[in-house]
């Protein structure tokens, strides 16, 4: 869903890709408090509620992510829980396609290395890379007390230096942040919104 369109040639994409089972009125926080620190750039909320083991609808949301990027503006992409994973591979993607116009990607609560519930086997089908990562400026979230993607699930590890098909090179993690929280709570809890706005605005 597009919030805002504002016609001004330096303004920026604001991308928000939530979770799977997300609804409207789960994403309200998030929309009033982009539009309110925001308020020169276009907002997307890109609510669809979906499984991860959709495809199609999977995919929607990708290919939704690479028509706004079409534009060419500097984007920042925000992505709550699976979300994150697309903002991933929606950059991997957009990369190939020659464009380099994703500058920022926040996630938050999300499985960068979790393995259960088959996550593995429909990240590589995305074809999900995170040793491909070295380069944009990532910040991972996580929550203490999250018992759907436990905290040291949602941190994202890379190897920036060395042979990409090199398993066996040291990874190191992206900078991570730990609240207090749940799953959920990022989606809720307007001070975690506010702080991670402002990271993202450093």
């Amino acid at each position: 869903m597009k919030v805002m369109e504002n016609f001004n040639l330096s303004k920026k994409n604001i991308i928000f890709i939530p979770g799977i089972a997300t609804t409207d009125w789960m994403t309200k926080k998030w929309k009033e408090e982009l539009l309110k620190f925001f308020p020169n750039d276009d907002v997307y909320i890109l609510n669809k509620f979906y499984f991860y083991n959709q495809r199609a609808k999977v995919h929607e949301i990708l290919n939704e992510v690479l028509d706004i990027l079409k534009n060419n503006h500097s984007t920042y992409i925000i992505g709550h829980s699976f979300g994150g994973i697309l903002a991933l591979v929606a950059y991997l993607e957009n990369q190939e396609m020659g464009r380099d116009n994703v500058k920022k990607i926040v996630t938050m609560a999300s499985p960068h290395s979790m393995r259960a519930f088959a996550l593995e086997e429909v990240k590589d089908e995305l074809g999900y890379d995170s040793l491909n990562l070295g380069k944009i400026d990532i910040k991972t979230y996580g929550g203490y007390f999250d018992t759907v993607v436990p905290n040291r699930q949602s941190k994202l590890f890379i190897n920036p230096h060395a042979d990409p098909f090199d398993q066996q090179s040291e990874k190191v993690a992206k900078p991570h942040k730990s609240f207090f929280c749940g799953h959920n709570a990022f989606l809720f809890n307007k001070r975690i919104i506010h702080r991670i706005i402002k990271d993202l605005m450093e």
